[in-house]
């Protein structure tokens, strides 16, 4: 199957890119209806709940330019006919079973088009797909819908219940319930799978697979990745970091390049610089936070500017593929670059 950039026609089999080495495909109708087995992954958006259905192609794309795959010689299976491949899909709207490794929207959309039932992303090239250096970060206001109350494992749960500040313990909880929805989404990886583990440090981890989690006022972040990964999300506050706040956060190199700044200027970089420091004292072993003994410019970091329910954040990931980086916020939540 070759993929090329074209317009759509009536039974052709259709994918967008929602990161490195990740599509979401679907079968096109017409501009109003693209049969697909769910829409795009977003938080809350949960496997229990997705079906396939039919949707125009804007909720198809969000925004980003689609590919029409195109038939080649010693393609699997035998490609139908325009007829035949929207009467197979439209006779499955409404199914469910979801399941991103073994029955996920290429394994339908596949099925649809050429009358067998594969995936790419997860037959054949799962060992070029596991070498692409992941870095995804999801972001989502709270509360949102949940898959199951509950957390795994118990010990994270009870650590959770142990909170005493109830606004606390609401965002440890939601942003563990994002952790699995990304976990899920991006790694395939179920967490009441995963052998969870608390360092004397404090910070979780599980074998196979990094993560990094998140949270400031009603917004909770989760990143994940195959290799070391920090994630801080920050209030956008100048008020709050004041001179003296920037003099104790920032290295000599630093706080020269901070104090050559306008007052405005350099409340607004010393709020960005500490989200910087935050996400790289994330991706490490530390048990203790410097921030006047890390240089943030050392290792890779990638800000965002994020907006929700009229605030203003920032969001930084820090990773050694931090430039690779691909973000998924949730619906009511917006990113831009600095």
């Amino acid at each position: 199957m070759k993929w090329v950039r074209q317009e759509a026609r009536y039974g052709d089999l259709v994918r967008v890119s929602l990161g490195p080495a990740i599509f979401h495909f679907g079968i096109y109708v017409s501009e109003d209806e693209v049969i697909q087995f769910g829409l795009p992954p977003r938080p809350g958006r949960d496997s229990a709940s997705v079906t396939v259905l039919a949707a125009p192609m804007s909720a198809f794309c969000e925004g980003k330019p689609y590919e029409v795959g195109v038939s080649e010689e010693g393609d699997r299976g035998r490609r139908r006919s325009p007829e035949e491949t929207v009467q197979e899909a439209r006779a499955h709207l409404g199914e469910r079973g979801y399941d991103i490794i073994h029955n996920n929207c290429e394994h339908f959309a596949n099925a649809c088009a050429l009358g067998e039932r594969f995936s790419s992303m997860t037959e054949g090239v799962r060992a070029k797909f596991r070498a692409v250096p992941l870095v995804h970060v999801y972001v989502s206001r709270f509360p949102f819908p949940a898959e199951s109350g509950e957390i795994f494992p118990p010990e994270r749960r009870e650590e959770i219940a142990r909170c005493t500040n109830e606004e606390v313990r609401e965002s440890k909880y939601y942003v563990w319930k994002l952790l699995e929805h990304a976990l899920m989404r991006s790694l395939g990886l179920r967490a009441e799978n995963l052998p969870f583990r608390r360092e004397e440090s404090g910070k979780w981890t599980a074998e196979g697979c990094f993560f990094s989690l998140s949270h400031s006022g009603h917004i909770a972040a989760a990143a994940v990745s195959r290799k070391p990964v920090g994630v801080d999300v920050e209030l956008r506050d100048e008020a709050r970091f004041t001179d003296a706040v920037a003099r104790r956060i920032a290295t000599e190199r630093e706080r020269g390049a901070l104090f050559a700044l306008s007052p405005e200027e350099r409340g607004r970089e010393a709020n960005i610089l500490w989200t910087k420091k935050e996400a790289i004292f994330k991706l490490g072993d530390g048990k203790a936070f410097l921030p006047a003994q890390t240089e943030s410019g050392k290792f890779p970091t990638l800000t965002r500017t994020l907006c929700a329910d009229g605030a203003q954040y920032f969001l930084t990931v820090a990773s050694e593929n931090a430039r690779q980086a691909a973000f998924y916020p949730a619906e009511g939540v917006t990113l831009s670059e600095l």
